[in-house]
């Protein structure tokens, strides 16, 4: 199974700066990872792209942020931080 995620280039970029800093987890962030999505943002810059994400993936955020429940909120803008608490509650 595969869960959604829907982010703008800038939102995307954060994600990046948070996994190369230990705030977010390299697991996740390989799987979302996607030259596609370089390329619709080239054509256009304000459009949110969707990830689909493998359940695996989306639970090592869940465990990344019990490990240190701060990391995420530390360094995350409330819409991005909305969408990744929405991520996460969305595992069944």
């Amino acid at each position: 199974m595969n869960y959604e995620l829907k982010l703008t280039e800038n939102e995307f970029d954060m994600v990046g700066w948070m996994t190369a800093r230990g705030y977010f987890p390299e697991e996740t962030w390989v799987e979302m990872y996607s030259d596609a999505a370089e390329e619709t943002w080239v054509t256009n810059p304000k459009a949110e792209v969707t990830f689909f994400i493998p359940e695996s993936a989306t639970w090592a955020l869940t465990l990344h942020r019990e490990e240190d429940s701060y990391s995420l909120f530390a360094c995350v803008a409330v819409p991005l931080l909305d969408k990744l608490v929405a991520l996460e509650n969305s595992i069944v």
